[in-house]
């Protein structure tokens, strides 16, 4: 694990016509950046298949993707992406997803984040769900 203040990076400022804005940033190694491809798979029908068990993902992110499925895709897409998670592994998602009893992952807690301060009070933001693989 690297800590995280050997990663933390200047962060650029954001035009003055933006307003209050909060800008964050991190080095990312060119190798590191250099490893990493896309991979464009349909999360309902397919999924990854990792050369062997111990290349299954830590993390996977699911962003702006889980909303536009009813319950039977979503259900079968969280089905796959839990197969690609290592045991314990976690899943991020801004969109709830509805839990089976028996379902590949639980629901083990939340982060709310807020992209904006409205005048009045409001807010605009994302509640990012963490789901556990089991």
């Amino acid at each position: 694990m690297i800590p995280l203040d050997s990663i933390a990076a200047p962060a650029p400022l954001p035009p003055a016509t933006a307003g209050r804005v909060a800008v964050r940033s991190v080095r990312v190694r060119p190798s590191t950046v250099l490893a990493v491809f896309p991979r464009d798979v349909n999360i309902v029908v397919q999924r990854i298949v990792p050369p062997a068990a111990s290349d299954r993902f830590d993390l996977i992110v699911a962003s702006n993707i889980l909303i536009y499925y009813d319950v039977f895709e979503q259900s079968l897409a969280v089905a796959n992406l839990a197969a690609m998670l290592r045991p314990g592994g976690l899943l991020l998602s801004n969109d709830r997803i509805f839990e089976l009893p028996d379902g590949p992952v639980a629901s083990i807690g939340y982060t709310d984040v807020t992209y904006m301060e409205l005048p009045g009070g409001g807010r605009r933001g994302d509640r990012i769900a963490w789901y556990q693989r089991r």
